[in-house]
């Protein structure tokens, strides 16, 4: 007998034939604060900026805000949500995904689903992108391709990366699915929650990814594929900071140009953790002698992530001589807005100075060369409705499209990774995932 569960997360019965149909890549940056949605056509080198129709009141114009209100058990989304009064505001619902142990919210008397909640809102998103691409194709005259980030790296967190899958398959079969689902202000929770009865469930399976049209991708990673095709960025060793307000990714990698002009990236070491703007918001809101201690402590974190993602990267290249010293000229690319935080800032400007710990992991190479700077994918990457005489500060925000960006390209469009298996470079050594205690873990 046929296994029917996989129509709990319903795979894709969208019809596949058709080869005149224009293929349509959507990256989705699900955010703690804010969500942001980028739309390529396959193979084209510049991609679309799709803003809310509403902008919220002190976000960015290109941002939805990552919140739901519940009252009187109807539901209102982004600008609407924040701006409404009354009921259940549910804000950073992507940091409750990250704890495993955190499956419901209490709402009043009743537990709703956090992954139920996470996927009624972006449908609600991605309504309003299907019906622009409805518009500019017609109805069904373009295939779509969703890429949605979740904060892990490279090495993937399984359990992590399911859960978001399940989220990904009920919001694309929602959306561009055979049965389409509209949600829109006022929806009733207890509709929705119906509708969605079993795709949560346990025993629920994931499609395989020859038969999906939607993946998880790592959220480490995506940056990197944004500045790979950035033809600002010369060859050399870059690290890129992404601070969101609920989680921070590190990477140190590589950009190669190979003889036939071909760029690469090769990531030598990613990580994440959850630490971001809003714990710095919290720290600043308590008292003095409180506040001094958490915000060292945030620091301290983000110093240790970012020294450690540096040393682990660069122990792969130990066994290397004539590569140690491509290690001494690095650029740290900056992205998402928690980077903003003047303890951050300092400590990453700080490190350039000459007794600074950044010469200390350098003092086997002979060059020297660090720099800090923000990546914004440039106007001949993006299209976006930004009016000549737009404010520096509406311009600078740029940079919280990075992770939507790179998201934008299709998988196959996606820079290399060491695999696992090329981690212990010298014959004794731990693996860079589990590496001695050292000065950069023991600070």
């Amino acid at each position: 007998m046929a296994d029917t569960r996989q129509n709990d997360l319903a795979v894709s019965t969208t019809p596949r034939a058709g080869a005149a149909a224009i293929q349509v890549v959507i990256g989705l940056d699900f955010g703690t604060s804010s969500t942001k949605v980028v739309v390529r056509r396959r193979g084209e080198s510049r991609a679309e900026v799709i803003a809310p129709t509403w902008p919220a009141p002190s976000h960015p114009w290109f941002v939805t805000p990552s919140v739901v209100r519940v009252k009187g058990g109807r539901l209102s989304f982004g600008t609407e949500a924040l701006t409404s009064l009354g009921g259940v505001l549910l804000r950073s619902l992507k940091v409750k995904l990250l704890d495993t142990r955190v499956t419901t919210i209490r709402i009043g008397t009743e537990e709703v689903s956090v992954d139920l909640l996470v996927t009624i809102f972006l449908i609600r998103v991605l309504g309003d992108v299907r019906a622009r691409l409805d518009e500019r194709h017609g109805t069904g005259g373009y295939r779509v391709y969703l890429n949605l980030a979740a904060p892990m790296s490279h090495l993937e967190d399984r359990t992590l990366k399911e859960r978001y899958l399940r989220i990904a398959g009920a919001v694309y079969e929602s959306v561009f699915g055979a049965e389409t689902l509209r949600v829109g202000e006022d929806s009733l929770l207890a509709e929705l929650r119906s509708r969605f009865s079993r795709a949560f469930s346990p025993d629920a399976v994931v499609p395989d990814q020859s038969i999906r049209r939607y993946d998880v991708l790592p959220e480490t990673i995506a940056p990197l594929v944004s500045l790979l095709h950035d033809p600002a960025t010369d060859p050399g060793m870059y690290a890129v900071v992404d601070v969101g307000a609920g989680t921070t990714e590190m990477s140190i990698s590589c950009l190669k140009v190979e003889s036939n002009g071909r760029r690469t990236i090769s990531c030598y070491h990613d990580e994440t953790q959850q630490l971001g703007g809003d714990d710095f918001d919290r720290a600043d809101s308590q008292a003095p002698d409180l506040h001094e201690a958490t915000a060292k402590e945030l620091v301290t974190r983000f110093r240790k992530q970012f020294n450690r993602t540096w040393e682990s990267g660069r122990r792969k290249d130990a066994a290397l001589p004539w590569h140690v010293e491509q290690w001494g000229e690095t650029t740290v690319i900056l992205t998402g807005g928690g980077a903003h935080r003047a303890p951050i800032d300092q400590h990453l400007n700080l490190t350039n100075r000459s007794d600074g710990p950044w010469r200390q992991m350098c003092s086997g190479s002979r060059r020297f060369k660090y720099a800090v700077r923000w990546h914004r994918p440039s106007s001949s990457a993006l299209e976006f409705p930004l009016a000549p005489d737009a404010s520096n500060d509406e311009r600078s925000e740029i940079h919280l499209l990075a992770v939507a960006h790179g998201l934008s390209f299709h998988r196959q469009e996606w820079p290399i990774v060491y695999p696992p298996e090329s981690v212990e470079v010298q014959e004794g050594r731990e693996q860079i995932e589990r590496p001695e205690p050292g000065w950069y873990q023991s600070e």
